[in-house]
C-alpha cells in the first residue's frame, strides 16, 4: 500500500474545513436560542439526577432507621409480656426434667 504524499495536507484541510462548520453551528445555534435551551435542558437534566440519587438515598437511610427504631419499640413494647412468659416458659422446663416433679400427679 502506498500512501499518499500529500494525506497530511488534506486532514489539515478537512480539520480546518469541520472547525469552520462547527463554528457556523455554533453560532446558528446561539443566535436561533436553541444552544441555550439545550445547555439549560442539560444542566437542568444533571442537577434533578443528582437530587433524585441523593434523595433516594437519604430515604433509603430513613427507610433503615425507622424499619430498626420499629423493631426497638416492638420490643420494648411487649417486654412485659415476653419477658414474664420467657420465665415462666424456663421454670416450667427445668421442673420437668425433675423426677419428683414427674410423679406430683400421681
Amino acid at each position: 500500500m502506498e500512501k499518499r504524499k500529500n494525506s497530511m495536507n488534506i486532514n489539515m484541510e478537512l480539520n480546518q474545513n469541520n472547525l469552520i462548520i462547527a463554528g457556523l453551528a455554533i453560532i446558528l445555534l446561539t443566535v436561533t436560542g436553541i444552544l441555550p435551551f439545550l445547555i439549560k435542558l442539560i444542566v437542568g437534566l444533571t442537577v434533578g439526577m443528582i437530587g433524585l440519587v441523593i434523595g433516594l438515598v437519604v430515604g433509603a437511610i430513613g427507610l433503615v432507621v425507622g424499619l430498626l427504631a420499629g423493631v426497638i419499640g416492638l420490643v420494648i413494647g411487649l417486654a412485659p409480656i415476653i419477658i414474664p412468659a420467657a420465665i415462666i416458659v424456663y421454670l416450667v422446663r427445668n421442673n420437668s426434667n425433675n423426677e419428683k416433679a414427674k410423679n406430683d400427679f400421681v
